[in-house]
């Protein structure tokens, strides 16, 4: 709901001389209105601003002073209703109705002559320029600071994001090692198994179950592979063992590598068979150089993530803080209240001040002057102050 501005809801004092009817608004009143982008306070404000950024005034009430002298075409300190009006059309550019114009000049007219001293106008315009400034700083530093949380967020998403594909690399690696390792063939893995026994070559055929010369039937070798403990490396099965078997001996005969009755000839064999364990090693082993390369990478940028995230809240809660401190600075540096914008019953008082110490002048002025006018201006006067 919008704030209703304080001149749109008062009734216009006019030219009466009962001043205690005129209503007084505060300076939270005036912040109030200006804070209204729809209000004619705020359109006033706008372009007192911008007519000082348009002479390259820096300082608000330098402003105001310069608006002030401009308005005051008559050099008298006074600014009267209509002067007000044409100032604001034609100087200020300001579009407005006679109502707006005249309802606010009204509410700072407090003795209902007509006329506004340039003290008494300057402190309504100074608050509604600061007011304005102060909401358009206000604005600018929000958009600001949006933009850095904006930035802090995106740079912990990237970091996210990043350690993201890091660990599904990671583990992309992981799972072709797996892979790699069930994929095996039985020759590689019973290799895996001479190779990592770290025997030499002819003490394990010395030593071979069931094949003192040197040769071993299938029942002969399964007992040696037993003993290469090639279950950690997938193990086997039984087929797979009778295949190898088989085509060992059939290349054996053509090479005369293997002995009927007395099977295969162990050493061809577990030469051919180790160097396939050595290549199965090597390969293993760059992939896990590599899988570590990733899983250190994945940890670092997981690292960088998580202190991305707290440089991300730290940031946030410190972009808060200072939206706030602005906003507490704002308000205090606002101008305090004068005299024009009291509670009513002060503005009360202070019109009556205004209307005694003129009533006084005119008085002193007719006893002195002994002529006609002086006479009538002090029994006029005199009248004016009993109704006060």
């Amino acid at each position: 709901m919008r704030a209703p501005s304080p001149c749109a809801s008062t009734e216009r004092a006019g030219n009466h001389a009962d001043v205690g009817h005129v209503p007084s608004v505060s300076t939270p009143d005036l912040i109030q209105a200006a804070d209204d982008d729809a209000s004619f306070e705020a359109r006033l404000a706008e372009a007192i601003i911008k007519q000082g950024e348009a002479k390259g005034i820096a300082k608000g009430g330098k402003v105001v002073d310069a608006l002030l002298r401009d308005w005051d075409k008559s050099g008298d300190g006074d600014i009267s209703k209509g002067e007000f009006r044409l100032a604001v059309r034609s100087s200020l550019k300001v579009r407005a109705t006679d109502d707006e114009i005249n309802t606010f000049f009204d509410h700072f007219d407090e003795d209902g002559g007509g006329s506004l001293t340039l003290d008494e106008l300057k402190p309504a315009l100074l608050a509604l320029q600061n007011a304005r400034k102060n909401k358009s700083d206000e604005a600018v530093m929000r958009d600001q600071l949006v933009k850095d949380i904006l930035g802090v967020h995106e740079d912990c998403a990237a970091a996210l994001s990043a350690a993201a594909v890091a660990t599904s690399q990671w583990e992309a690696s992981s799972a072709r090692i797996i892979d790699f390792q069930q994929a095996l063939s039985f020759e590689s893995r019973v290799g895996l198994g001479l190779v990592n026994s770290n025997q030499p070559l002819d003490k394990l055929i010395r030593e071979w179950p069931n094949a003192p010369a040197g040769y071993a039937t299938l029942e002969a070798v399964q007992q040696g592979i037993d003993g290469l403990n090639v279950q950690a490396y997938g193990g086997y099965k039984p087929t797979e063992l009778e295949q190898f078997y088989k085509k060992a001996f059939f290349a054996g005969l053509d090479t005369s590598m293997c002995r009927p009755g007395g099977g295969i000839q162990l050493k061809h064999e577990l030469k051919a068979l180790r160097k396939l364990g050595m290549a199965a090693v090597k390969q293993q082993r760059q992939m896990y150089e590599a899988n570590d390369t990733l899983l250190q990478e994945a940890k670092r940028l997981q690292a960088a993530s998580l202190l991305a995230e707290d440089e991300r809240n730290r940031k946030v809660q410190a972009s808060n803080q200072a939206f706030q401190v602005h906003k507490v600075e704002a308000t205090t540096t606002r101008p305090a209240e004068t005299k024009n914008s009291k509670s009513p019953s002060k503005g009360k008082a202070t019109s009556r001040t205004k209307a005694r110490s003129k009533s006084k002048t005119l008085l002193a002025a007719g006893e002195k002057g002994g002529d006609e006018s002086g006479k009538k201006a002090s029994e006029k006067t005199k009248k004016n102050s009993k109704g006060v």
